[in-house]
């Protein structure tokens, strides 16, 4: 049971792993959240009994049916907070990354927002400008408790086909609330540099093709914000928030270098475990 009292802050993590288990770095988080006084309320859709006794010390469980993605957990997470007048910012994420330090990714949204704002780790512009909905907050009370709000959530219905949870809850999500006037924010801003070091693993896998006739050549990092940066920036938001999506780990379609983020964990056995638990194979050498 979490502690009695609590600050402003609220989480919902939409949980799955096929073996039914917390990995250690998601439990962490969950402890550390709880440790800041912030309610957390943990959707799984394949959790252990003993996995759910051990999460209840720290957040509100609740186990569902396995339909409707993401989404329908959060929306299930937040009906379970109540009354949204408690709170400030109800932040929203799910198990899809393993995370080296929750204080590095929790600080900004500890902290207390001073205007409405949707706020996410990372943006993309594939598709359209969203906020990738691994990590996505709502700022202050006001638009929390607004109608709009309401009605985003209450709308939803759930949808088991992968890309149309995206096109119409994870691209939409963010049309639907800039079109009502709050500002979308990402945590995680590529600089010039960081768009050209993008440009430049995109012209390593070919998806774009050298055309020059001379020896001088001009290249141009347009293009570059429509890639995902969970995969093509992998290290820019491992250093700025200390995370990295599993899927980079396990599938790397883009074939981008991981050496240096598994040198970097060399010593961690409980990231390996967590690996491990979301099936990503760890090369020993």
């Amino acid at each position: 049971m979490q502690n009695a009292t609590r600050n402003r802050k609220a989480f919902v993590i939409a949980h799955y792993n096929e073996a039914a288990q917390v990995s250690p770095d998601l439990f962490r988080l969950v402890a550390y959240l709880n440790k800041q006084r912030a309610k957390v309320v943990f959707v799984s859709t394949n959790l252990t009994d003993t996995h759910c006794k051990a999460l209840s010390s720290h957040s509100t469980v609740i186990r569902r049916e396995n339909f409707g993605y993401d989404f329908w957990s959060y929306k299930i997470g937040i009906d379970a907070l109540g009354d949204l007048k408690h709170y400030d910012r109800v932040t929203l994420l799910n198990s899809s990354f393993l995370i080296l330090s929750p204080p590095l990714l929790c600080e900004v949204f500890l902290s207390s927002p001073k205007t409405p704002a949707m706020r996410g780790l990372s943006m993309s512009h594939d598709k359209g400008k969203h906020l990738q909905s691994y990590w996505v907050a709502f700022e202050t009370t006001q638009l929390l408790t607004s109608a709009y709000f309401k009605e985003w959530w209450n709308n939803m219905t759930p949808i088991s086909e992968r890309q149309s949870v995206i096109d119409t809850y994870e691209v939409g999500m963010t049309k639907y609330f800039e079109m009502n006037g709050i500002p979308i924010i990402s945590v995680y801003e590529p600089t010039p540099t960081d768009l050209m070091l993008a440009t430049f693993r995109m012209f390593a896998r070919g998806r774009r093709k050298f055309e020059t006739e001379t020896r001088t050549l001009t290249i141009s990092s347009l293009g570059a914000e429509k890639l995902n940066p969970t995969h093509f920036l992998w290290e820019k938001l491992l250093v700025e928030c200390g995370i990295i999506k599993y899927e980079l780990l396990k599938k790397n379609p883009e074939e981008i270098p991981l050496r240096a983020f598994y040198k970097l964990i060399k010593d961690s056995e409980d990231a390996k475990i967590s690996l491990k638990l979301n099936s990503v194979n760890y090369p020993e050498s």
